[in-house]
């Protein structure tokens, strides 16, 4: 037997290892799996090498799947990856679309002869029958959505390893944009430096908001600070003494000493207590605010304490 055709048998008996792998299905979702999709994407790689075509593969994830199986429990998770598998065939079969479980809730789509602007657009038809085809379980009618990336031969990648890895971080950007979005390998380097110079333009914009307005950020401060000291005055007014003069001024705070003629009380001004001697003829009443015991003892000592002023 010559060299080539020996060689040719060998392909063609991979290749039937291959086809038969294909024809088994994941009992759950009826795609095929996993360990199928390489020898595939491999054989794929080597017609469009030959053929100078292109194709395209799709990284799919569901959002919230592990929320989901908390949630509602594994039965309708299982219910859930049923429903994702139905919708997936229905979508493409019309199309020469295969379809991989690569994960717990993770496919992988190989569109051949499709470029990734072409395959964005079944992936939309997907989206708009995941939309308006809820799934119903219990009575209740869900809505699941998917996160997609999607790289394409020869434009992002030549090798199988580096499609997957490509159509992969697609898909990683589509997640942190908020899920149930499409994004193209070869735009994610380009939407990255977008939201950068957006953030950047938003940081720009607050400093030149505070700058502009730190005149008015200060008198609010200021008049925070005022309101609050107000309200803890208030809070603790029914705890000061209040004195009432033959002028008609009032003055609040702690009586400190206090004899038959003269009288001490302290008062908290902004630059701290300061302490007021009045003579008792000038006083036309006075009223104690309420005070713990120890104070009420501190008083009736000093009542009876002599002053020095009364000599």
């Amino acid at each position: 037997m010559s060299s080539p055709e020996k060689k040719y048998r060998l392909l063609s008996y991979f290749d039937q290892i291959s086809l038969n792998m294909l024809e088994e299905k994941d009992y759950l979702t009826e795609v095929s799996l996993r360990q199928a999709f390489k020898p595939f994407l491999e054989s794929l790689l080597k017609e469009a090498e030959l053929k100078k075509s292109v194709f395209s593969i799709v990284f799919m994830d569901l959002d919230h799947f592990k929320k989901i199986n908390d949630k509602h429990g594994h039965l309708f998770g299982d219910e859930v990856l049923k429903y994702i598998g139905s919708i997936l065939r229905l979508s493409f079969q019309d199309l020469p679309c295969k379809i991989f479980r690569y994960g717990g809730d993770e496919f992988l789509l190989v569109f051949p002869d499709r470029t990734c602007r072409e395959t964005k657009k079944m992936i939309q038809l997907l989206k708009y029958n995941m939309l308006h085809r809820p799934i119903l379980f219990k009575n209740k009618f869900f809505r699941i959505t998917a996160s997609y990336g999607i790289a394409g031969y020869p434009m992002d990648a030549i090798t199988a390893d580096d499609l997957v890895k490509k159509s992969d971080v697609a898909l990683y950007f589509s997640k942190h944009q908020g899920r149930n979005h499409i994004t193209l390998a070869n735009e994610v380097h380009r939407r990255r430096m977008i939201n950068k110079l957006i953030l950047l333009l938003e940081l720009v914009f607050c400093a030149w908001l505070v700058w502009t307005t730190r005149a008015d950020i200060a008198n609010a401060l200021k008049l925070t600070e005022t309101v609050i000291i107000q309200i803890k005055d208030k809070a603790l007014e029914k705890n000061y003494d209040k004195i009432t003069l033959n002028s008609g001024v009032v003055l609040r705070g702690t009586i400190i000493q206090e004899t038959h003629k003269t009288l001490t009380i302290s008062q908290n001004t902004k630059h701290g207590p300061v302490a007021v001697f009045l003579q008792k003829s000038e006083i036309s009443s006075k009223a104690y605010g309420s005070k713990t015991s120890s104070e009420k003892r501190f008083r009736e000592y000093t009542l009876q304490s002599p002053n020095p002023h009364d000599e």
